[in-house]
């Protein structure tokens, strides 16, 4: 039976959701029925465009030394210039640092979003009163960005 249903299994899986949040870790979604059972599932994952502003660094991440080059609207991908751990929406972090790249800004009333993504699978510690455990959260990572009037 399982085979059948497998044999007739339309495949099917939308586009990502833009992030929830413009900058601090937010959560994308999509629906898709690449699994066993051939039904659409909600699938989330963490994202983060690019760091909040702080009263330390009020422009954010923009590395020192960084500029727009000639005839450019924007800075759109940017690295971060140190190792990171990443957070959740609670009370996880990563296990390991990681140098993600986040999308910069841009000029010209212009927005900058991710161009090219990829999902990568990241071990999280999480802790709480009941202890600590360790999980795996899909998380959005940024290959690209650019500026759009769209935003």
């Amino acid at each position: 039976m399982f085979s059948d249903r497998k044999k007739h299994c339309q495949p099917y899986t939308s586009e990502w959701t833009p992030c929830s949040t413009t900058c601090g870790t937010g959560i994308s979604s999509r629906v898709s029925n690449a699994n066993p059972e051939c039904q659409l599932k909600n699938e989330t994952r963490l994202c983060l465009l690019r760091p909040c502003p702080t009263k330390e660094n009020p422009e954010m991440m923009i590395p020192h030394g960084h500029h727009v080059r000639k005839n450019h609207v924007c800075r759109a991908t940017i690295r971060s210039s140190t190792p990171i751990r990443l957070t959740d929406e609670g009370n996880c972090t990563s296990v390991a640092m990681y140098q993600p790249k986040f999308c910069g800004y841009c000029t010209n009333r212009h927005c900058c979003h991710p161009k090219v993504t990829t999902s990568k699978k990241i071990q999280f510690r999480c802790i709480d009163e009941e202890g600590t455990i360790l999980i795996q959260r899909e998380v959005m990572w940024i290959m690209k960005c650019n500026c759009t009037t769209v935003c």
